[in-house]
């Protein structure tokens, strides 16, 4: 677990002055120059590299006093397709797609120049179809497609055991016992996810889901729901392993690809695909394309 140290700013300073001055960080001002070009420093929730950034009185600082090279600049995720100022992404796993001051990681957002905005939202260890908008207008515009349920989405999974339903409708709110998590409740929010079971073997099965709604972690907590938590999903019961065939598989992540969408877009009919990533190698015999081709 990387240390960090968070903290308000008593007297307004340069941020490689204020940063070296952490209450516990033990920093020199040469360290926390680097930690600061490193991307692992925080004012107000938004990464700064400028060490000689003016930080008023009473701006937040959160400090990754150990991330280096894992927080430096990445090339952006391969594009899919662009429509004007909309456009697609294949987005790898392990990467957040907006900055977040709990990770000096390197998100979708940091990784292109110029502003970048989301129009929907996949989890950290969610791969796949990602669609970002070079203007808040157009980001607000292709956001309504979603709102009006105009997007058809599918994602593929690897499971434990065979979901118990096809269809899933269950309403969703957040896990009252664990902040992070969100559970079905009958005082929740609509969500409906349909199943389709593609493959199953040795007690896993590859299934397709296609959400109707669009609830967070929704497709995770449906197929848990329904008897077939995701491999990897630990927070939802998941396993960490798997036997399948003679081999051991140790799950790198939750098990979960956003594969494709379709919806319209300035009077054109928009499909995108985005082939399943290297971490998917070996789950063929589960009915899945090899990993580099489109589903």
């Amino acid at each position: 677990m990387s240390r960090k140290v968070a903290f308000v700013v008593e007297r307004a300073d340069r941020l490689d002055r204020v940063v070296a001055a952490a209450p516990g960080a033990g920093l020199s001002r040469r360290r926390a120059r680097t930690l600061i070009g490193a991307g692992g420093v925080f004012v107000d929730g938004r990464r700064c590299r400028v060490a000689g950034r003016e930080v008023p009185t009473g701006a937040r600082i959160v400090a990754h006093l150990d991330t280096e090279a894992g927080s430096t600049p990445q090339p952006p995720p391969p594009v899919l397709w662009q429509g004007g100022d909309l456009f697609a992404i294949a987005k790898p796993p392990g990467l957040h797609v907006n900055e977040t001051e709990t990770s000096a990681l390197a998100s979708v957002v940091s990784s292109f120049e110029g502003p970048v905005h989301p129009v929907h939202r996949l989890d950290r260890y969610t791969s796949g179809v990602l669609l970002l908008a070079r203007t808040a207008a157009a980001a607000a515009e292709a956001a309504k497609l979603f709102e009006r349920r105009a997007v058809d989405k599918h994602y593929w999974a690897v499971t434990l055991g065979r979901p118990t339903s096809t269809r899933i409708d269950a309403a969703l709110g957040q896990d009252r016992r664990r902040p992070r998590a969100r559970a079905v409740r009958a005082d929740g929010k609509p969500a409906c996810t349909e199943l389709e079971v593609l493959g199953v073997a040795d007690g896993l099965a590859a299934v397709r889901a296609r959400p109707i709604t669009g609830r967070t972690h929704q497709v995770r907590v449906h197929l848990a729901h329904a008897s077939a938590p995701i491999a990897g999903d630990l927070l939802y019961g998941g396993p960490a392993a798997s036997r399948l065939g003679t081999d051991v598989i140790r799950w790198p992540r939750v098990m979960l690809h956003a594969a494709a969408l379709r919806f319209s877009w300035e009077g054109q009919t928009v499909s995108l695909t985005a082939a399943l990533p290297a971490d998917f190698e070996g789950l063929e015999t589960l009915g899945l394309p090899s990993p580099g081709r489109d589903p």
